[in-house]
């Protein structure tokens, strides 16, 4: 399965990876225990014999160890048996940057700090408000489960909201701001 994570908000793009899948109108995944009372069932599309795709439902609880077991279903009834978890993770807060200014021409190394922060491959910093929307997405390096680094990229001068997005699935909530500012012009030296 992959990812083995997303948001607790839901709307991860899951593909499931086995053997046997067919098309079906009862094709479904089930996230959560059979014998659960939070075991929530979502529609799966059939992609081939060996993978389907759903999108994971909100959250309906803590994930438990080793993560909610993700099962799936071509007639309604009969469910696979692999329990292959999908870890929920809280939305990534980012509260701080540091150095909070840095110049128009980006590549100013910087610090988010916040809460939530999950390692993975699509790990990213989002500079909302960056009039180069292009490049609003940067790969970020994960340092700890509260900060992150990466690169400004570059951007007229004027304040941005920068996030830390764990997934593409992701809303971006931020506090943390950073100012970029023209570099200082110096005419002439004596």
């Amino acid at each position: 399965m992959t990812p083995h994570y997303g948001p607790e908000t839901g709307g991860s793009v899951v593909e499931v990876f086995g053997s046997g899948f067919a098309p079906s109108p009862h094709l479904a995944c089930r996230f959560g225990a059979a014998d659960g009372a939070a075991s929530l069932i979502v529609a799966a599309r059939y992609v081939s014999p060996s993978s389907v795709v759903c999108i994971s439902p909100p959250s309906a609880g803590p994930s438990p160890a080793g993560g909610t077991p993700v099962e799936v279903t071509l007639n309604g009834v009969q469910w696979s048996n692999d329990a292959v978890g999908f870890t929920y993770h809280g939305a990534a807060d980012t509260t701080a940057v540091s150095p909070s200014t840095g110049p128009i021409q980006g590549g100013t190394p910087i610090v988010l700090t916040g809460a939530n922060f999950v390692f993975s491959a699509d790990l990213r910093c989002f500079f909302d408000g960056l009039e180069y929307v292009d490049r609003r997405f940067v790969r970020a390096a994960f340092l700890n489960s509260t900060a992150v680094r990466c690169v400004t990229p570059p951007n007229t001068a004027g304040v941005v909201r920068v996030s830390v997005l764990s997934s593409p699935e992701e809303l971006p909530t931020s506090s943390a701001s950073f100012t970029y500012r023209p570099l200082p012009e110096v005419p002439m030296v004596m």
